[in-house]
């Protein structure tokens, strides 16, 4: 199974104001992948955007576009999954003013979509196991 644990579309210039910080509570349970979907418009550089997931910063790959992209962040890390509130902050990096569009994270079970639950592989299409 699966499970959103947080959906949000702030809208926001990041570096207008403060970084953009949510919380969210991983209820305990077999939980193997989160995952982290999130949107972003206005990017001057690549670096434009720091993310970081309960105070350790992550990898972005951000494009060169000032369209708005869509961006995933997987992680089978432990502590990311563990049970208990996490915490993400968004920040704009050197003098950039790129926009927030959107949010949400999920937790997925160990199996869903695995071994016995279909293919997970990135790209990959199925409908009815």
């Amino acid at each position: 199974s699966s499970t959103l644990l947080h959906i949000d579309h702030p809208w926001r210039v990041l570096g207008a104001e403060a970084p953009y910080r949510v919380s969210f509570h991983v209820p305990a349970g077999g939980w193997e992948e989160l995952r982290i979907s999130w949107s972003v418009s206005g990017i001057a550089h690549p670096e434009d955007v720091a993310l970081s997931l309960d105070g350790a910063p992550t990898a972005t790959k951000l494009r060169l576009q000032q369209d708005r992209q869509f961006l995933r962040l997987e992680t089978s890390d432990a502590a990311a999954l563990s049970a208990g509130k996490h915490s993400l902050v968004f920040a704009a990096s050197r003098a950039a003013r790129p926009t927030l569009c959107h949010i949400m994270v999920h937790a997925f079970a160990r199996g869903f979509g695995g071994a016995d639950g279909g293919d997970r592989t990135r790209g990959a299409v199925g409908i009815f196991p």
